[in-house]
């Protein structure tokens, strides 16, 4: 039977699908997917999303707009997900910026548009810059995803991947590079954020987790996406469709507790 899988994350939690084994596959369907936004952003005020981004995508158009609208949380209630995973790599990386009286995520995609100007001087928040601050706004971000959960999906059950960004990739030649030192530091800062609010996360829902930091986690120069922190090899891909599998052939984790594959 068909487990209908949202997502709220990062590509690291949606780019296993693409290196599933046939024969072996998962049967899920993924149903919606919303990626690089906050779980502040997720749940602020929504916003009439602007008319001119500038020269970017039309992909990366409707991932800001999406961004603004917070039509994910409307997708959730259409499409009933039996389980919607989550990790917070882009809540570590990325914080929240002010804008308009809510907040939006500054991801890469918003820094390229024109928002970038536009926005130039409002407030921006993370975990580690301005921890008191970022840390209650997600913490009350964090009961309000609750209680909206609880309220519209009492059934659907919640996973946290644990992704983290890498600090090198294997090249075309079997070599192991490190990403560039700015690179590192800043993903670095992002998984240590990261850990933190993971932390929080579980506090507050009752969840399973997959956590694979068991292994040296790396990048892959020939992944579909090219070179990224977040673009792992084929391995971790395997060894994440297996937990996911073990997941969902398991019963859920009872109330209070968090079960970790």
């Amino acid at each position: 039977m068909t487990k209908r899988l949202a997502i709220l994350g990062t590509c690291a939690s949606e780019d296993w699908v693409r290196y599933q084994n046939q024969r072996t596959a998962l049967d899920v369907g993924l149903v919606p997917k919303r990626f690089h936004a906050s779980i502040i952003s997720l749940c602020a005020k929504p916003l009439s999303p602007p008319k001119d981004l500038g020269d970017i995508s039309e992909a990366d158009k409707l991932m800001i707009c999406r961004d603004f609208s917070k039509s994910f949380l409307h997708e959730l209630v259409e499409t009933q997900p039996d389980c919607l995973l989550v990790d917070l790599a882009s809540d570590g990386l990325d914080g929240v910026i002010a804008y308009d009286g809510s907040w939006l995520t500054p991801t890469y995609i918003f820094r390229g548009s024109a928002l970038s100007k536009q926005a130039r001087g409002n407030m921006v928040l993370t975990a580690d810059g301005t921890p008191r601050r970022y840390l209650s706004l997600f913490r009350a971000s964090l009961l309000a995803l609750k209680d909206f959960l609880n309220r519209h999906l009492p059934g659907c059950r919640v996973i946290l991947h644990k992704a983290r960004f890498a600090d090198s990739y294997r090249n075309a030649q079997d070599e192991i590079v490190s990403f560039s030192e700015g690179k590192l530091k800043l993903n670095r800062t992002a998984n240590w954020n990261a850990a933190v609010l993971e932390d929080m996360f579980v506090q507050q829902f009752r969840c399973d987790v997959i956590s694979l930091l068991d292994h040296p986690v790396l990048g892959d120069e020939q992944h579909v996406w090219g070179i990224g922190a977040l673009h792992f090899e084929r391995s971790y891909y395997t060894r994440f469709s297996e937990a996911l599998r073990t997941l969902l052939d398991a019963a859920p984790a009872p109330p209070g507790q968090s079960d970790r594959v």
